[in-house]
């Protein structure tokens, strides 16, 4: 159950939190993603910040999807607006796969042992 994320730059992305290969590394990986950028000095340099959180974006992308995935999704620009609209969009799509898993397995009655 593909969703696909189209960002304003006309790049698109297909997720499936579904699949539990991919489920299972994107929240490894998101969960490193979110620690080193819970790191990060917000007291540092502005630049020196903004330039690390780019950067672990990036790895967090080409982690999860592949080398070069990010570049490609940034058409080349070091566009931070849209890095967060990736990383906000990626985690709508979980929320909303999350939601739609739950709503499945509620469906489904395993208090015999078999479902419904």
């Amino acid at each position: 159950m593909d969703t696909k994320i189209v960002l304003r730059n006309g790049s698109e992305l297909k997720v499936n939190f579904l699949d539990l290969d991919f489920r299972g590394m994107y929240v490894e990986e998101a969960k490193k993603y979110s620690e080193a950028m819970n790191k990060i000095n917000l007291e540092d340099d502005e630049m020196l910040v903004l330039n690390t959180q780019y950067e672990y974006t990036k790895e967090f992308i080409d982690k999860v999807f592949g080398g070069g995935e990010f570049d490609s999704l940034m058409k080349g620009k070091r566009d931070l607006a849209l890095m967060l609209e990736l990383v906000v969009a990626l985690t709508n799509a979980k929320a909303e796969m999350d939601k739609t898993l739950n709503e499945m397995s509620a469906k489904v009655n395993f208090g015999n042992g078999y479902p419904a």
